[in-house]
């Protein structure tokens, strides 16, 4: 099968991954495997789904385990809009995740390695697939336009069966048969009621005949008795159909040909007639027997030759025509005789004055010989050729009019449409006006239909002015308000039609009603998007709750499941930049860069995780958590344009506390608040004494948390950041409660982010039950699991 690919064809390729190293990495090794592919990254499934529905991409590459959805669930939402060929490319994967790719759709599976190579393996298989998804749609459109045709068809296309009788056939055998054709039609029925018995056995002769020659097509011309007992001639074409060798049936095609017979008796009995018309013809024209001798030819066609008519009577027509031998002409010339169906074709050729002229040649055949009508159309060419540049000379000036021109039917259906349409919806000419010439009617929106409706009825049916102003959806979903008006009603052909204009008014519209309405319909839409998105979330709550036992039993499988895909991401960047430190040494500053990057986000993972499963006991002291706060600010590392600053009053704050443990909490949330804050900003560190407790805020004016997010903040492994195992919160909740302590958050989206930290009072006090706990039992429960 011929590939779906031509040399040269680019195919547009969407990458989406949480990781931008990743990103870069895969398109610049899948562009360099394979230049004809042009890969597209991003890391926003929303923004993934933007793209495909907006259309120009032919695959789609996505991780499986990102941030938000997950490669499965983008790929269900793909499947709803496109049937864009996806590929799950991932380092975390299963045959159980595998089978829930294919099982939503997804159309291949590959895990990523480390090796660079296999890039070239990634892009392959894109090729492969884009190329066999365009062979299939072919096939499909092939297979559809076959049964189309056989569908509307004027000829009679039916299938024989031995033994049966004809077991399927077209609208136009049904028509043919007269009556309505359910199941089969037995051979009792046709013969003799269809064709006489004598007509029927010529046939089982003819057919035989040929099948004995071999022939795998059997021509035969029989006569049809028709309903209403009319008498037609027919010309059936057979095709044998073979099963095991033996011959079970027939694929028929029966073509009514009374015309043509009739035509070539009225022929037979205007042959004495043909002498005058040949002389006061002002064509060409030229008669020949059989053999292509030529009988008769009249005065234009000497001229033409440049011959008297005794030097071309009774010679054969090639010595007047030397030029067509071992040509088509001379073949078609045969065909015709044989066949008698005329024929009608252009061509070149010579002239006696040495200038090749432009003839239109109709043959047909004359008793057992050949006619020959020529015309001369250089000239009517030459105007033909001028014609059809004034005709693109139009298109183009109807192409850039601001209006879009159309023709409607007595029912308001288009029937041509201008093709600058295209600009105004998105949509060609020839999907408004064909095949459903109310497909307009379709994009109308649907609060406007009734009133466009009721304009067209008074205009159809009463005469009235027909000017109206409506919306209509775009392919792209938009809606646009278009000015309809009808300029001129008129028959043609024993059909009503009406022309049109449309005029896109929606600026004028924007400008006359304002954008209020529209924006107070979008805010309800958000609010009510809002509620369901809270009611949805209460539902996945409850859900979780009811989960909780679930989880703690595949703690093991999760902790190596966050490890190993948040690891592989720093081991393949730092794999991949040896690989083209290796190619590329003049490069070494960049990414000796890559890879101490890397190396410093690995070591980051396995600290948060020791410290996070590590089981000490806590160890009280009385301290001043002012000094303490004092040391964590002064330690910390805040990211270019953050300010950090602490507010303590006046007096120490001694509490009896795990200083170090303490100490970890604020590391913790000094860190996140710096990494929260997108360009110059500050943090603030402040601590109070607040109702018998000693209270720590830490401030920060960073882009805050998402409202969404607020119930998971203190779960381990849950966090918004594209990088990080989301063990910092949790830790922080375990070793503040530990101390009979709470942490508490408020956030602001776009303004900013307060941790609330409150250790109780006095600083004598005994561990509390949370201390015990987290001493004997949680973490060491966290340690058993990591450590299995």
């Amino acid at each position: 099968m011929e590939s779906g690919l031509l040399k040269g064809d680019t195919i547009k390729v969407l990458h989406v991954d949480d990781e931008d190293d990743q990103l870069v990495f895969t398109k610049q090794f899948l562009e360099q495997a394979d230049s004809s592919l042009k890969v597209t990254h991003g890391r926003d499934p929303d923004d993934a789904l933007r793209l495909i529905a907006e259309g120009g991409f032919e695959c789609l590459v996505i991780d499986y385990n990102m941030p938000g959805l997950d490669g499965i669930e983008l790929a269900t939402r793909v499947r709803m809009i496109s049937d864009i060929y996806i590929i799950i490319y991932t380092g975390h994967g299963s045959e159980d995740v595998a089978g829930a790719a294919f099982a939503v759709g997804v159309n291949d599976y590959l895990r990523k390695e480390l090796d660079p190579c296999h890039y070239r393996v990634l892009a392959r298989r894109i090729r492969g697939g884009v190329e066999n998804q365009r062979a299939n749609k072919r096939n499909r459109e092939w297979e559809r336009e076959l049964a189309w045709m056989a569908e509307n068809s004027s000829d009679a296309i039916f299938r024989i069966e031995l033994g049966k009788g004809i077991t399927r056939c077209n609208p136009a055998f049904q028509a043919l048969y007269g009556e309505p054709v359910k199941g089969v039609i037995p051979f009792e029925r046709i013969f003799p009621e269809k064709i006489s018995h004598e007509e029927y056995a010529r046939f089982q002769a003819e057919a035989q005949e040929a099948m004995g020659r071999g022939s795998r097509e059997i021509r035969l011309a029989h006569l049809w008795r028709t309903g209403d007992g009319r008498t037609l001639w027919f010309e059936t074409n057979l095709s044998p159909v073979l099963e095991n060798g033996e011959l079970v049936g027939f694929e028929a095609l029966a073509r009514d040909i009374t015309d043509r017979v009739r035509a070539e008796e009225e022929h037979r009995e205007s042959r004495e007639r043909l002498a005058n018309f040949i002389e006061s013809a002002t064509d060409m024209i030229v008669i020949t027997d059989r053999d292509l001798c030529i009988l008769e030819v009249n005065d234009k066609i000497l001229r033409f030759w440049g011959k008297t008519r005794d030097q071309v009577t009774g010679r054969p027509l090639l010595e007047a025509e030397p030029d067509i031998e071992g040509t088509d002409r001379l073949a078609r010339f045969r065909e015709v005789i044989e066949t008698g169906e005329p024929y009608t074709y252009e061509d070149i050729v010579p002239h006696s004055s040495d200038e090749a002229r432009h003839i239109s040649l109709r043959l047909f055949r004359v008793g057992e010989g050949l006619g020959i009508i020529a015309s001369d159309i250089s000239e009517a060419s030459r105007l033909g050729r001028e014609l059809e540049e004034k005709e693109r000379s139009l298109q183009l000036l109807v192409e850039y009019m601001p209006d879009t021109f159309y023709i409607a039917d007595s029912e308001g259906g288009l029937v041509f449409v201008s093709p600058n349409v295209s600009r105004l919806v998105g949509y060609s000419a020839e999907e408004v006006a064909k095949p459903d010439p109310g497909f307009w009617r379709s994009l109308l929106y649907h609060e406007d239909r009734g009133r466009v409706a009721e304009a067209m009825a008074a205009y159809l049916e009463g005469g009235a002015p027909y000017d109206v102003e409506y919306r209509v959806q775009r392919r792209d979903g938009s809606l646009i308000w278009v000015r309809d008006r009808a300029t001129k009603r008129y028959d043609m052909e024993g059909a009503s039609y009406f022309d049109g204009k449309l005029t896109d008014v929606t600026e004028q519209k924007l400008v006359e009603r304002g954008l209020l309405g529209y924006t107070q319909r979008l805010e309800q839409m958000v609010r009510d998007l809002k509620l369901y998105s809270k009611q949805l979330e209460e539902t996945v709550n409850e859900r979780n709750r009811l989960l909780i036992d679930a989880e703690r039993t595949i703690a093991v499988s999760q902790v190596a499941s966050m490890v190993g895909h948040d690891l592989r991401g720093p081991l393949q960047n730092i794999n991949n930049a040896v690989y083209l430190l290796q190619k590329s040494p003049e490069r070494s500053g960049e990414l000796l860069d890559t890879i101490r990057n890397s190396v410093q986000y690995a070591v980051r993972i396995l600290e948060d995780l020791r410290n996070v499963t590590r089981d000490t006991l806590l160890d009280f002291e009385t301290v001043d958590i002012g000094e303490i706060v004092r040391q964590a600010l002064g330690d910390a590392h805040p990211p270019p344009g953050v300010d950090l600053r602490v507010e303590l009053g006046e007096g120490s704050y001694f509490a009896r506390v795990d200083p170090t443990k303490v100490r970890r909490v604020l590391d913790n949330l000094i860190r996140n608040a710096c990494e929260a804050v997108a360009g110059p900003g500050v943090v603030t560190v402040r601590v109070r004494r607040e109702a018998g407790a000693l209270v720590i805020e830490v401030r920060d004016t960073g882009v805050g948390i998402p409202e969404e997010f607020r119930p998971y903040l203190f779960q381990t492994f849950k966090t918004t950041k594209k990088r990080g195992l989301g063990l910092g919160l949790a830790y922080c909740k375990r070793a503040v409660e530990a101390h009979g302590g709470s942490i508490e958050v408020e956030s602001r989206v776009g303004e900013g982010t307060t941790f609330t930290v409150k250790l109780p009072q006095p600083v004598d006090r005994e561990p509390t039950q949370g201390a015990a706990q987290l001493e004997a039992g949680t973490l060491a429960q966290q340690r058993e699991d990591v450590g299995s």
